[in-house]
């Protein structure tokens, strides 16, 4: 349960930031302002799909190492 909190708070940080996105896209109407928000909404998918191949990476390792130990163990 302790591993899943950083996580939900990861994803809590992100929704919050799309939501407030969404809003100043609403409030400013269209124009430059929807360019430039539509490039950071660009590059926060990208940073956070790396962020997520990073997670299932190191997940994927930390089960290797638990198998190779359980192997050593028997």
């Amino acid at each position: 349960m302790n591993r899943r909190k950083p996580q939900l708070l990861f994803l809590r940080a992100v929704a919050a930031f799309y939501l407030n996105v969404a809003g100043l896209h609403f409030i400013s109407g269209g124009g430059i302002i929807t360019v430039a928000l539509r490039e950071l909404v660009r590059s926060c998918n990208s940073i956070i799909s790396k962020l997520y191949f990073v997670q299932q990476f190191a997940r994927t390792k930390d089960i290797s190492q638990l198998e190779e130990r359980e192997k050593d163990e028997i």
